[in-house]
């Protein structure tokens, strides 16, 4: 599995060209773990994958049975990477924050934001934290859910192994 603890301090440094940019590379990184997943056993991959961006990664990866509920929030996230990366005095915005909120399907979202907007006596509610603390839980939360998926990948390429092996 990924590291978490460099995803999440490459989250909070606190420059936000280098927050958007290290969280799309991050995000790439569960995309090839994914890839590589529905690849092995089967020939070697004939893309090098480590040359492949975001979007393509994204579309082999929903080829391969990612789940589709990942497209649309990885382009609006390779949208603003791309601003990011072409534009020198860009700030992350609430509207495209809360665009990509809202178009996260509810098995994406998971529990994370959901106990923040549930929790009756917590303080900080989603709504209420700023701009960048969102996206930093809209990013966590569709990274999670690529790796948990790979996750369901392997095992069921193993429960089909251990089937197949026992018969």
């Amino acid at each position: 599995m990924v590291d978490n603890k460099e995803f999440i301090k490459d989250l909070s440094r606190g420059d936000p060209i280098g927050f958007i940019v290290s969280t799309h590379l991050r995000i790439e990184e569960s995309l090839r773990g994914f890839i590589y997943a529905a690849y092995k056993g089967k020939k070697i991959l004939e893309k090098n994958l480590e040359r492949e961006h975001l979007w393509s990664l994204a579309k082999t990866a929903i080829s391969e049975g990612l789940s589709k509920e990942v497209e649309l929030p990885l382009e609006r996230i390779n949208k603003i990477r791309h601003r990011f990366s072409h534009q020198l005095n860009t700030r992350l915005n609430q509207e495209e924050v809360t665009e990509i909120k809202s178009i996260l399907s509810e098995r994406i979202v998971g529990g994370l934001i959901h106990s923040l907007e549930k929790g009756t006596n917590r303080k900080n509610k989603f709504q209420e934290l700023i701009t960048e603390d969102q996206c930093i839980l809209i990013l966590i939360s569709l990274r999670q859910f690529i790796e948990a998926e790979r996750i369901q990948l392997l095992e069921s390429k193993q429960e089909r192994r251990d089937s197949s092996s026992n018969a």
